[in-house]
């Protein structure tokens, strides 16, 4: 495809030498004619200016630093529009198949090879440049798909993975959606040891070998994407691992101190007004008042004590789940799950709930957390209750959904085998608290977590 019309005789520009559309050089088509020719029609194809743009700027860095190392400027025309289209693919805006295929035509003739030829260099040498990003790996995998849709002349392709449940996944996909499932229409490449697909849609019959071949050429670089992900989704999963285990520390740590020395100071406060009592029933009106002032001294003292500890152990929880009021909390959580996955949640509230500890209000939210994201993610529930209410017995959470079930005691050792802590988890917050945490199931469903904690009082104020 040649843009402009009558050429105007001039050497050959370099890649920043800048000319109005329309003016060229006349004789052959020269790496710096053609280069110029891309970027506008990359920036038609964008929908946006040539000059001054991000993509135009990078592409520009790249093909000068090309020339200047190779010293080739055959070279500079396709490195500039490898560039370009990795940096609009990047960014979501990758080329219609009209500019892809105005483009290929470009470099087709300032390189002097057929047009498949210069349409598999070009992709190849756009999937390296989205190699060099470092955007998130599913972005750059939608890129890199984006470029083979744009380049291999097909119909679409699809990048399938298997998901947690065993079932094929579309991980990304361009052009018409190839389906997982392998068919006469479809070529197929597969990745990481059958992990995962690639599979593509040919324009034709006669175009599957050539198709498939470009997969093979082509798997390298989305592998390395799919591998960069993984990578990332087991470091995010450590890290909340570490973050679980701190804040599991914390709490211990909390409880431990709440349980432990606050509980020995508060048996020593009652101690204390016991032999204040005594004190004052032996001592003599002459010296009474000053040996009752010295008991009302260490009491508050012992007070001061108790405060202290309360603080450091409060300051042990989250903040976050201190600062709001329970109920607001609750009902902000069950909101934002039934939005975020489109399944229908009810809570019922019964109570005010104003004498929950820190410790208490954690575990709550933490086992209703868990019990949410197991209905959603093992159990395929469209509907999940939640109820919570307070007695003179103490805390009931039940958490019932109409998902597919399980047996509970498998559950367990699978999830013990596998290191998920997530059911154990709700069994260990709730024992921590003196309660205790159940889990009722079965294949077809349905299943409910409940959970039982006592009413804690606090220490009664001093006479």
């Amino acid at each position: 495809m040649k843009l402009g019309g009558a050429r105007a005789e001039r050497p050959a520009p370099g890649i920043g030498d800048r000319r109005a559309p329309g003016v060229s050089a006349p004789g052959d088509l020269r790496a710096g004619d053609a280069t110029e020719r891309i970027e506008l029609l990359l920036a038609a194809g964008a929908d946006g200016t040539a000059a001054g743009s991000a993509w135009t700027k990078a592409a520009r860095g790249r093909a000068d630093a090309v020339e200047r190392a190779t010293g080739d400027r055959r070279e500079v025309g396709l490195t500039f529009a490898a560039a370009g289209l990795a940096a609009l693919a990047l960014a979501s805006e990758p080329p219609a198949s009209a500019t892809a295929d105005a483009v290929v035509d470009e470099l087709a003739d300032s390189l002097g090879v057929s047009r498949s030829h210069a349409a598999a260099r070009l992709l190849f040498a756009a999937l390296a440049e989205t190699t060099l990003s470092d955007a998130a790996p599913h972005v750059v995998l939608g890129a890199q798909l984006g470029l083979v849709g744009a380049l291999a002349s097909i119909r679409g392709v699809s990048l399938w993975a298997a998901g947690a449940d065993g079932s094929s996944v579309c991980v990304a996909s361009a052009g018409q959606p190839a389906a997982a499932e392998a068919s006469e229409g479809t070529v197929a490449a597969s990745l990481l040891d059958a992990d995962a697909v690639l599979v593509a849609l040919p324009r034709s019959a006669a175009e599957r070998a050539r198709v498939a071949a470009l997969l093979e050429l082509v798997r390298p670089a989305v592998e390395a994407q799919i591998q960069r992900e993984r990578r990332r989704e087991t470091e995010a999963a450590e890290q909340a691992l570490l973050a679980e285990a701190g804040e599991r520390r914390r709490v211990r740590l909390g409880l431990d101190l709440h349980d432990g020395a606050l509980q020995a100071v508060v048996a020593l406060a009652a101690d204390l007004r016991l032999f204040r009592a005594q004190l004052a029933a032996v001592v003599g009106d002459d010296h009474l008042e000053i040996v009752l002032g010295r008991v009302d001294d260490l009491e508050a003292r012992l007070l001061d004590l108790e405060r202290e500890l309360r603080e450091l152990a409060g300051s042990l929880q989250p903040r976050s789940l201190l600062a709001r009021p329970f109920i607001e909390t609750v009902h902000d959580e069950i909101e934002a799950f039934a939005t975020r996955f489109g399944i229908a949640t009810s809570v019922e509230l019964d109570g005010a709930f104003d004498e929950l500890t820190a410790s208490q209000r954690l575990a709550l939210m933490r086992i209703v957390q868990e019990a949410l994201t197991n209905a959603r993610e093992h159990g395929s529930a469209s509907r999940i209750e939640v109820s919570l209410s307070e007695s003179d017995d103490g805390l009931r959470l039940d958490v019932v959904d109409d998902g597919g079930g399980f047996d509970v005691a498998v559950g367990l050792e699978r999830a013990a085998a596998r290191g998920r802590l997530g059911l154990a988890g709700m069994r260990e917050r709730a024992a921590l608290l003196g309660g205790s945490c159940s889990v009722e199931s079965k294949p077809g469903g349905p299943t409910q977590v409940s959970a039982r904690l006592p009413r804690w009082k606090p220490m009664p104020p001093t006479a």
